[in-house]
């Protein structure tokens, strides 16, 4: 039988910026459903709060390394979400504007820094490539707001302001001067919001997980569209993102 190894983050107790209060729940939920959904065949790594610093991170994607061609990886990220200035001397063939990034627990301490899109595409690929497919799960947004509105829906925005400073080009993981975009590694991405939106403390993983409560066993495409039936239903002003890189038909966390 495959093995699911899934990398779960989950950070509230941020060092330097604004607390959120539901993001380790989220990681915790996460656990305890796949745990009963795979029991052994679940090989899982946590890391909340002051685990989930920058290089706690990195490291953590050697947790994927172990997955052969017919396991599946999984990995949930649920915090802050920024957006970043490339740094000077970064060359775009695409000329795409800021980077996106998940803020990890020491990223607004001194000297500290966001993980950024193209860090993450290279950490994927470096430690996934040799399993089956990959699903990637981020409860956060990429709006890089500085606000943390409260409603009677749900708790507070999950953004950040960007760090200060230029950070150097060559300090980026898996930075190439010969090619400054990572390698593809074809995956699926659940996120809670599109890149230029805010996703709400609390509230993306406790849809996602009510809805494969009673549908895990369906295609990627069909949770999604649940996912965001139930948003809308709900009144819940967050519109979630699917990429699939044409693999929405398959079913979730299958091969």
């Amino acid at each position: 039988m495959p093995n699911l190894y899934a990398l779960l983050i989950g950070i509230n107790d941020y060092a330097g910026i604004s607390k959120l209060s539901k993001a380790v729940d989220d990681a915790n939920k996460m656990e305890s459903f796949l745990k009963k959904q795979l029991g052994s065949s679940l090989k899982l790594k946590k890391l909340t709060d002051s685990q989930a610093t920058r290089n706690g991170i990195i490291h953590g994607f050697k947790h994927f390394k172990s997955a052969g061609s017919s396991d599946i990886c999984l990995l949930y990220f649920s915090g802050h979400g920024s957006q970043v200035e490339p740094p000077s001397g970064w060359e775009s063939k695409y000329n795409e504007g800021d980077f996106e990034s998940v803020v990890c627990y020491d990223s607004r301490q001194a000297g500290g820094y966001d993980l950024v899109d193209k860090e993450l595409a290279y950490l994927i690929w470096e430690n996934t490539r040799q399993a089956g497919h990959l699903c990637v799960i981020m409860d956060c947004c990429h709006s890089g707001d500085n606000t943390r509105e409260e409603d009677d829906v749900a708790g507070a925005i999950k953004t950040a302001a960007p760090y200060l400073g230029d950070k150097d080009v060559s300090a980026y993981y898996g930075y190439n001067p010969g090619s400054t975009y990572p390698p593809k590694r074809s995956h699926v991405l659940l996120a809670a919001c599109q890149s230029n939106s805010t996703a709400r403390d609390g509230v993306f993983t406790s849809y996602l997980l009510h809805v494969l409560e009673s549908d895990f066993d369906e295609s990627y495409r069909s949770i999604f569209d649940k996912l965001k039936s139930k948003l809308s239903q709900n009144g819940i002003k967050q519109s979630p993102y699917l990429s699939s890189s044409g693999l929405e038909s398959k079913v979730f966390l299958k091969n």
